[in-house]
């Protein structure tokens, strides 16, 4: 992992930090929102171990947040405006424009799987 990319844990502990919960039980906050215990979230904390999927998706829907976010990934509002910027340029092409663009994709995606 990078040194400029965070944790699902320090993302979590971030968010809770900036909301206001007092440092000393931001632990047990994230343990009760992701369903696990105490010594489960030390870990995570420690990076000796890593959330599962039943507790990054309960963790986002307690922190209120997308498992995208959760994982790293831009804000639910960054990535709405990426999609709109995405969106405003595909429009924007004409139809043998869009043909070609989408097979070059299939053609790149198909060599990556096959690697």
């Amino acid at each position: 992992m990078s040194e400029n990319t965070k944790t699902t844990y320090e993302i979590a502990r971030d968010l809770l930090i900036d909301r206001g919960c007092d440092k000393r039980s931001i632990k047990t906050s994230i343990s009760k929102m992701a369903g696990v215990t105490y010594h489960a979230v030390r870990k995570w904390e420690e990076k000796t171990a890593t959330p599962g999927t039943q507790a990054i998706q309960a963790l986002a829907k307690g922190l209120g947040v997308s498992v995208n976010y959760l994982l790293g990934g831009p804000s639910d509002d960054e990535s709405n405006r990426l999609d709109d910027e995405m969106n405003r340029y595909w429009n924007v092409l004409e139809h043998d424009d869009k043909i070609y663009f989408l097979e070059n994709l299939n053609a790149y995606l198909k060599r990556g799987r096959n690697k």
